[in-house]
C-alpha cells in the first residue's frame, strides 16, 4: 500500500534572489501527488528541461518539468522530497588528453534563462552546489536538500560524452569560448570565469563604420581577427604598443579592438574585455590562459611594474609561464594590444633595467601620433572634435560587441583550409610590399605578424563582418608597420650598428683602398675594398666606426644581422691577405650598403 504522504509534506519555502523574492507553495495535484510550484508554472520558461512531458526516473531521483525529487520509500510508504528546480545532466566531459573528467549540467534560473554548468570532478560538492545556486538553480527548504542534490549530481548517468577545456580557444578542430563552441565537436568550457567575452547589438554598423578611414582603429581590431588565425598559420604570439601623448585617443583604439571579443566595462565591477597593467606576474599567467588562442588588451603600459613588465611581455609573447612544485607549467597562445605615453624601454628604465632585443620584437612600438590637431584620429566621421568623436566610439563599443568574433569563429572552424590558403596569399603580399629584399634580423618577424593582421583584417572585410572597404586594413597594416620601423631604427642595437657602419663606409668610401686596382687613395686609408666586401682596420673600426660605443656590442650586432664575416665563434676579426701580407680585419659585406 502507497499513499502520497502529503500530510508530512505540506511546506512552503522562500528563496531571497540577486533581483527578487519569490515563493512557492504547493497547491494543486500532478500525477496523484499533490504537488506544484507556482511561480515555475507561470513563468515563461523558454529551456527545453521545462517542457519535459514524461518523468525521468534517475536511481531513486525522478526530474520533471517541476522539479528533482527524490524518492523516499520506508515502509511501503513512499514520499517525494522537492530537492531542487528542474536540473539535468547532459553530458560526461574530459579533456582532450583523457583528464578533467566533470558532467554539464543543464538549468533554468528564476526568469527562465537557460544555464550550462561543467561540474568538474576535483571541486568539492559545497563549490559545486553554491555555484549552482549563485546562478539561479532554486533550492528547497527541506533540511536534507543539499545532501540530496550532491548524491543526485554524483549518481547521475549520461550516454553522451563529450570534450572539454578549460581554456578558450582551439581543440582539435573546434574552437570554445566561455559562451559556446564552434566547429564539428562540441566543446564544453570548463573555465571559471568568461573574462568579458560575450555578444551583443550590431558592432559592424555602430562600431565598425566608424574605424574606416582611422589607420590605428582598423588596425587594433584586425589584431582581435588575427589572435585565432596564429595557430592556422603557425605564428608565434606577440603583441603591440601603442604610444603616443595623453588624451589623442589610444585608449579609444584598446575599446574598439576589445569590443570585437566581447564587453567593455563602462563602471568598475563589471566583467571587461579590456584589462589593466595592475597585476602581477602570476595573475597574467592565469589571464593568459583565459585568453588562449584570442586576444588580451591591456591598456596604460606606464601603471606596470617596471622591474617585471619587460619579463611579462617576454612570457606573453612566449606562451610559457614558470615552472612551479607540484604544477604543470601554464601555457596559452596569445596576441596583445597595450598603450602609454611611454615605450617599454623608458618603463623598464625606471627600475634600472635594460631592455633586450627580444623583448622589444615582442612588443612592436606604433605611434599614435597620427596628426597633431586630431591624435590617433584621421577621419572623425562628421564629429566636431576628436573628443566628441572618442565619446561616440565609447557608446558604441558598450552596446555593440563580439558579434564580428562570434561569426568570424564560424567562418574559420568551417572553412579552415581554405582560410589558411587565403590568409597566406594576402601575406605574402603583404610581405612583397614591404620588406626589403635584404631584410634581415628582427624585420621580417616584425613583418610577419603585421602580415597576420592585415590577412585577418581583410578576410573579416570580405566576410562583411566589419563594414571597411577592400583593402583598408591592408593599408592600415601598412601604416602602422612603418610607423614600427622609423622607432625599429630609433631603438635596436642591431639597426643601429648597421646604420652606423653603412653610413661610415658610405662617407668614407674613397678611403678604402681597393685591393687589385688603381684608385689613388683620398685621404688617411680606413681600410681596403676586397671584391665584395670591406675590410675595416682595427683601430678605425675602435675609434671612428664606434665612436665611444662599446666595439664588441657593435661587432655583435653585425654579426646577428649577418653583415659581419668572421673566423669563427667569438672571433670577429677575419684574417685576409693584402698583397702578400696576412692581416685581421673587420671584414663587412658590401650588401650592408642595401640594408635598410
Amino acid at each position: 500500500m502507497k499513499r502520497t504522504g502529503l500530510s508530512k509534506y505540506k511546506e512552503s519555502f522562500s528563496l531571497t534572489l540577486l533581483t527578487s523574492r519569490c515563493d512557492y507553495t504547493i497547491i494543486r495535484t500532478i500525477d496523484k501527488y499533490e504537488i506544484l510550484l507556482v511561480s515555475f508554472d507561470d513563468m515563461k520558461y523558454r529551456h527545453k528541461i521545462l517542457q519535459l512531458i514524461k518523468e525521468i526516473e534517475v536511481g531513486e531521483f525522478i526530474i520533471n518539468r517541476h522539479g528533482v525529487f527524490y524518492r523516499d520509500v520506508r515502509d511501503e510508504v513512499e514520499e517525494r522530497i522537492l530537492v531542487c528546480s528542474p536540473l539535468l545532466v547532459t553530458g560526461i566531459t574530459r579533456n582532450k588528453d583523457g583528464n578533467d573528467w566533470g558532467k554539464l549540467l543543464v538549468f533554468a534560473d528564476p526568469e527562465g534563462h537557460e544555464k550550462q554548468y561543467h561540474m568538474s570532478s576535483s571541486k568539492g560538492q559545497n563549490v559545486v552546489i553554491s555555484d549552482l545556486v549563485h546562478r539561479g538553480l532554486v533550492l528547497s527548504s527541506n533540511s536534507r536538500s543539499r545532501h540530496l542534490l550532491a548524491q543526485y549530481l554524483r549518481s547521475a548517468p549520461s550516454p553522451r560524452m563529450m570534450l572539454s577545456s578549460s581554456m578558450p580557444g582551439w581543440v582539435k578542430h573546434s574552437f570554445v569560448l566561455p559562451y559556446r563552441s564552434f566547429g564539428p565537436d562540441e566543446v564544453v568550457y570548463s573555465g571559471d570565469g568568461n573574462t568579458g567575452f560575450g555578444v551583443q547589438g550590431n558592432w559592424k554598423n555602430n562600431v565598425g563604420k566608424l574605424c574606416s578611414g582611422n589607420s590605428r582603429l582598423i588596425f587594433a581590431a584586425s589584431v582581435a581577427f588575427a589572435a585565432p588565425l596564429m595557430r592556422v598559420m603557425n605564428i608565434e604570439g606577440g603583441g603591440f604598443h601603442f604610444r603616443g601623448d595623453s588624451s589623442k585617443g589610444k585608449t579609444t583604439a584598446l575599446q574598439v579592438a576589445a569590443s570585437v571579443c566581447g564587453k567593455v566595462a563602462t563602471s568598475p565591477g563589471e566583467d571587461s574585455y579590456l584589462l589593466n597593467w595592475k597585476s602581477t606576474a602570476n595573475s597574467f599567467e592565469e589571464v593568459a590562459q583565459s585568453h588562449n588562442d584570442c586576444l588580451m588588451v591591456i591598456d596604460e603600459l606606464g601603471q606596470a611594474d617596471a622591474k617585471t613588465v619587460g619579463d611579462i611581455c617576454y612570457m606573453l609573447a612566449n606562451g610559457q609561464g614558470k615552472a612551479r612544485m607540484g604544477h604543470a607549467k601554464r601555457s596559452w597562445r596569445v596576441m596583445f594590444i597595450t598603450s602609454g605615453e611611454i615605450s617599454l624601454a623608458e618603463q623598464m628604465a625606471r627600475a634600472g633595467e635594460k631592455v633586450m632585443i627580444g623583448q622589444e620584437i615582442r612588443l612592436l612600438e606604433i605611434s599614435t601620433d597620427c596628426s597633431a590637431e586630431q591624435g590617433l584620429f584621421e577621419d572623425v566621421h562628421r564629429s566636431k572634435t576628436p573628443a566628441e568623436f572618442s565619446n561616440r566610439i565609447k557608446r558604441a563599443t558598450a552596446n555593440h560587441y563580439g558579434t564580428p568574433l562570434q561569426k568570424f569563429l564560424e567562418h574559420l572552424t568551417s572553412n579552415t583550409e581554405a582560410v589558411e590558403t587565403r590568409c597566406r596569399s594576402y601575406m605574402d603580399v603583404f610581405l612583397k610590399s614591404v620588406l626589403p629584399p635584404n631584410a634581415t634580423g628582427v624585420v621580417p618577424r616584425a613583418a610577419l605578424r603585421f602580415a597576420l593582421v592585415a590577412a585577418a583584417g581583410e578576410l573579416a572585410t570580405r566576410l562583411k563582418l566589419t563594414g571597411w572597404r577592400k583593402g583598408e586594413a591592408f593599408r592600415a597594416a601598412k601604416k602602422c608597420f612603418g610607423s614600427w620601423m622609423e622607432h625599429h631604427r630609433t631603438f635596436d642595437p642591431v639597426a643601429m650598428a648597421v646604420d652606423r657602419v653603412q653610413r661610415f663606409i658610405m662617407e668614407n668610401n674613397a678611403k678604402f683602398e681597393i685591393v687589385g686596382g688603381n684608385v689613388r687613395l683620398n685621404g688617411s686609408k680606413v681600410g681596403y675594398q676586397k671584391k665584395d666586401r670591406f675590410l675595416i682596420l682595427p683601430n678605425v673600426f675602435r675609434d671612428s666606426v664606434c665612436a665611444g660605443a662599446d666595439p664588441e656590442a657593435v661587432a655583435n650586432a653585425l654579426e646577428h644581422a649577418g653583415y659581419l664575416n668572421t673566423s669563427g665563434p667569438n672571433r670577429k676579426k677575419k684574417q685576409e691577405r693584402i698583397q702578400g701580407q696576412l692581416g685581421y680585419f673587420y671584414s663587412v659585406p658590401g650588401s650592408i650598403l642595401k640594408a635598410e
